[in-house]
């Protein structure tokens, strides 16, 4: 199934449907689509895109391999599956981290920025 510009429902429904977000973009100013995925309860699996690291965390509310490391990645797929403790510590965790980035939250930091 392909899903062209899905709406906010759709997308949410999407992300909470699979068992693990894989996101593989290695250029990213932010990487918003991991962040979502935790905000629907769904574990992500991705690479170090730099842009992700305003809020994931290897091993707290995400696995993280390098870019373009193919068997990095595949390794932790198949660990989110085998280990259900860190499966749910990555879900609970992602919960959190997703809470903190709200349009009130980034709003107020972005005014803080051009303040300085």
């Amino acid at each position: 199934m392909i899903f062209s510009n899905p709406d906010d429902n759709t997308l949410a429904k999407l992300y909470s449907s699979v068992n693990v977000f894989l996101y593989t973009s290695y250029v990213e100013g932010f990487g918003l689509p991991p962040l979502e995925a935790m905000a629907c309860g769904t574990p992500a699996v991705m690479v170090d895109n730099k842009g992700s690291r305003d809020y994931a965390i290897n091993g707290l509310n995400a696995l993280i391999s390098p870019s373009n490391d193919v068997i990095s990645l595949s390794e932790n797929i198949i660990t989110l599956f085998k280990d259900d403790k860190l499966r749910e510590r990555l879900i609970e965790n992602g919960l959190e981290t997703a809470k903190k980035f709200t349009w009130n939250s980034t709003v107020n930091k972005f005014e803080l920025a051009l303040k300085e």
